[in-house]
């Protein structure tokens, strides 16, 4: 590896499973009641919003949707994580709003 080369760190957040933890983490009357639904809601939103990402296919939306977790290779123990990663190094924003 080279010791010149900087390496990008990003902010990420598996949203699905983040989701899923906290309706099975969830006392039995929370579970059946309040929040059941509107998580399952969005569940089902945000698998909209990645299909529809997928579509676009837009590189900065891409680079959303991998640091959130709602496409597959973006969460880190899946085989393709290296190249989701190598895809936000070269597609984020920098720290200044350009493009990389």
């Amino acid at each position: 590896m080279d010791k010149n080369k900087k390496t990008r760190l990003y902010w990420r957040c598996n949203t699905p499973g983040l989701l899923k933890e906290s309706l099975e983490n969830m006392d039995a009357s929370s579970r059946n009641g309040v929040l059941q639904k509107p998580f399952t809601i969005l569940m089902h939103l945000l698998a909209e919003l990645a299909e529809t990402a997928i579509e676009v296919d837009d590189p900065r939306i891409n680079c959303m949707m991998l640091r959130l977790g709602l496409y597959e290779h973006g969460i880190p123990n899946h085989p393709e994580f290296k190249k989701a990663q190598e895809y936000l190094d070269k597609y984020s924003r920098r720290t200044d709003g350009k493009a990389s």
